[in-house]
């Protein structure tokens, strides 16, 4: 899978997290030396890997004091075991935006021969080695997308072929950053006839076209995401009573029925806006200033699962002045209702009102 690696750089070492007015980064960025955690080693069985791996996954600061853990294990793990955390590491750093790190330690993995042994089925990471090379390659493509590093995204993209509507919908997301609709509009589609494949296997059902809609608009491809999710919102809140369900509803009712489109030009200004989370209402604060976004945060939440989402997505659409960000591994639900909390808001800096 990995011809592509050649064409990328040799590799990196990261140090400050990216801050958010930081601008993205260069490839030159992405190869300068990292300060690594001292590695932390315990030890692990398959039984208890899933339990170590998100001790202390609450929010960003304690998902950042899960590294040395994790990159201990990285090292040390039992040789089946290994693989995984090395992708698992890989993507913490890439959940806490910081993507020098990540792609170093990518490129790592992928140095690597062979179809090394692997205990699959951890975390939702997939089954096999290869599965595991796919979903590390879709990291990948994501970090350097995320930094506008367009052609080596789309080289990684070229050489993964996906095999499951979540893994479709992860592309989608990745074409999205890269600014190409059409590509969105092919993935979000062979996502709608790809079987789940999402880490969570009884909801994908409704994380997938909840994620999928917002992703749509996000591209610009409103009547895509219109099609995505006639039968999704048709179903009804109350058609099941798990909170992933309704949550995953409610977003996308907001996203297909914003109050209006997102405003070119903004009113300088403080704005809130809210969004059903998935554990109540989460509501932002957005400040413009000059007509761009200068601040904005979450000011109340009821989340129990937001694995950093309620800092680092705010930071994300800062960063970029957009909501075309990606979500944060594992907390889909709250990402996307941060996002649409902040499209209410940012149309309500337009001028505009929700009923």
């Amino acid at each position: 899978m990995m011809p592509f690696f050649f064409f990328l750089w040799t590799i990196l070492s990261p140090g400050e997290p990216v801050s958010a007015r930081s601008p993205l980064l260069t490839p030159e960025d992405l190869n300068r030396p990292v300060s690594w955690p001292a590695p932390q080693t315990v030890p692990v069985t398959r039984q208890d890997a899933h339990r170590v791996a998100f001790r202390g996954y609450r929010d960003e600061d304690a998902v950042r004091s899960t590294l040395p853990q994790l990159y201990g294990l990285s090292r040390g793990a039992p040789l089946d075991l290994r693989p995984y955390f090395e992708v698992k590491v890989a993507n913490t750093y890439a959940d806490l935006d910081e993507d020098a790190a990540a792609f170093q330690l990518l490129e790592k993995f992928f140095e690597r021969k062979g179809n090394r042994p692997y205990q699959g089925g951890i975390d939702g990471f997939p089954e096999t080695f290869e599965g595991l090379r796919r979903r590390a390659g879709l990291l990948l493509a994501r970090v350097l997308a995320r930094n506008g590093i367009k052609e080596a995204s789309e080289a990684v993209l070229g050489g993964l072929t996906p095999v499951t509507g979540y893994e479709a919908l992860l592309i989608a997301e990745i074409y999205m950053l890269l600014g190409d609709g059409d590509a969105v509009k092919h993935h979000l589609v062979q996502a709608s006839g790809k079987s789940d494949g999402h880490p969570d296997s009884r909801w994908g059902h409704a994380f997938i076209p909840m994620r999928g809609i917002q992703i749509a608009r996000a591209a610009g491809r409103d009547s895509l995401a219109a099609a995505w999710g006639a039968g999704f919102i048709r179903k009804g809140r109350d058609a099941e009573i798990r909170p992933q369900w309704r949550a995953s509803w409610d977003i996308a009712a907001r996203t297909l029925d914003p109050g209006g489109p997102v405003p070119k030009i903004l009113i300088d200004g403080t704005y809130e806006g809210s969004c059903p989370g998935f554990d109540g209402d989460i509501r932002v604060r957005l400040e413009i200033e000059g007509g761009r976004i200068s601040a904005l945060r979450v000011t109340a939440q009821a989340e129990s699962r937001p694995y950093g989402a309620l800092t680092v997505i705010p930071r994300r659409i800062l960063k970029h002045q957009s909501l075309a960000v990606d979500a944060v591994t594992g907390a889909t639900v709250t990402s996307s209702a941060v996002i649409a909390a902040a499209e209410d808001a940012l149309i309500r800096a337009g001028g505009g009102k929700r009923p």
